[in-house]
């Protein structure tokens, strides 16, 4: 009941290349556009992912680590819309040291990576206007260390930028 009331998605499946549900969530469902569990069990793992070499590296990491944390992952729902998610998982291993079986949870993380995208698209504006500022600038973070330093700053110190960012 817990795992069939979350609101992120809970998964087991199986590996390899291709992979197949062997648990699902109604979370799960509704994050990769099923109207059923049922109806998204159906569909190998591998083909929720917008590449197929993407299952492929998570398979080998698995692997290797036994487990991943926070693993950013680029899928897509039923329709084919691409979004962004986040999986935590372990891998269960037979004797052989071959996966049995995959337990993770998913998370959907598209409003955040856009929000990411944007704030990084701002910083960058800003940074450009900073550095094109006919005055000398320069930007001191909280920690007291200098996160910008224009061309106006090097010509009036003497001091270019590459000797003193991140510097106290």
């Amino acid at each position: 009941t817990l795992v069939e009331n979350l609101n992120v998605g809970v998964y087991r499946n199986t590996g390899g290349p291709q992979g197949r549900l062997l648990h699902a969530n109604p979370a799960i469902a509704r994050i990769f556009g099923y109207d059923s569990v049922e109806s998204f069990m159906q569909v190998p793992v591998a083909d929720t992912f917008q590449n197929a070499e993407d299952r492929k590296m998570f398979i080998a990491e698995i692997t290797e680590k036994g487990s991943v944390r926070d693993k950013v992952l680029r899928l897509h729902r039923k329709d084919g819309t691409p979004f962004w998610a986040s999986s935590t998982a372990t891998a269960h291993f037979d004797t052989k040291g071959d996966i049995d079986w995959i337990d993770g949870i998913l998370e959907d993380i598209t409003e955040r990576k856009h929000v990411e995208e944007e704030l990084n698209n701002s910083q960058r504006r800003l940074a450009d206007i900073i550095e094109f500022l006919p005055d000398a600038v320069m930007v001191i973070d909280a920690q007291g260390k200098i996160t910008s330093w224009n061309r106006a700053m090097e010509a009036m110190t003497g001091v270019k930028a590459a000797d003193i960012l991140g510097k106290g």
